[in-house]
């Protein structure tokens, strides 16, 4: 990209002038204006920001309970949910209990009390990711987000404001990247062969089907 900013200069001046004819120049130009922007937003779109949210988001519209730290209740109801957390709307008849950074417990229907931690907060609007290890909660979340028939966040937008919001993301990009501390690499250690072992896996001690699991918790809530 330099380079081809470079030669323009070059052929602007007519004393250092490498393309001879007069009118090649104009075509030479536009050519390599088109390639600048290409490159330019080729490098742009190679920086990687950290994402918000690493799993499948998807539109769901039920009441949910968060308990505080200090035991205070929020309530409020689901905007969409994932994996790996959900947008909460707080109710505006309650206070909001939890602020970012606390670790609370989120009750969700057909699921259970599931542990979370505040990461954002935009108004009454409460981003909460899931601390969900292999467990039975997560298997019903599993179950209600990928076999209750939800479907996922879906955006209509024209091709213009595609552009416009593809380029604004490429720009604020640029902000958001992560500062990486330079430390020093470790020293390589030799590989050693570890010894043979056999790996038993027990069957499940929970033998209950999460279909009634799921009613008994949605009759809960």
């Amino acid at each position: 990209m330099t380079l081809t900013i470079l030669g323009l200069v070059i052929n602007a001046l007519p004393e250092w002038r490498i393309i001879g004819g007069s009118g090649l120049l104009p075509i030479v130009a536009c050519w390599s204006a088109i390639n600048v922007v290409v490159l330019f937003l080729v490098c742009m779109m190679s920086l990687q920001a950290s994402a918000r949210r690493g799993e499948e988001r998807f539109d769901l519209d039920e009441p949910v309970w968060i308990f505080a730290p200090s035991g205070a209740l929020s309530t409020g109801r689901t905007k969409n949910i994932s994996l790996s957390g959900a947008a909460v709307l707080v109710d505006e008849e309650r206070a909001i209990a939890s602020k970012v950074g606390d670790n609370v417990r989120v009750f969700i229907a057909e699921i259970g009390f599931v542990a979370a931690t505040v990461v954002r907060q935009a108004g009454r609007l409460l981003a909460v990711h899931f601390n969900l290890p292999p467990c039975v909660e997560r298997d019903l979340l599993i179950r209600k987000l990928f076999t209750a028939g939800l479907d996922a966040t879906t955006v209509n937008a024209s091709a213009f404001s595609s552009l416009g919001a593809m380029l604004m993301s490429i720009w604020s990009a640029r902000g958001r990247l992560p500062k990486l501390q330079s430390t020093a690499e470790p020293a390589l250690l030799s590989p050693a062969k570890l010894p043979a072992q056999s790996l038993v896996i027990p069957p499940p001690r929970h033998t209950q089907h999460l279909a009634k699991l799921a009613a008994e918790r949605s009759i809960a809530a």
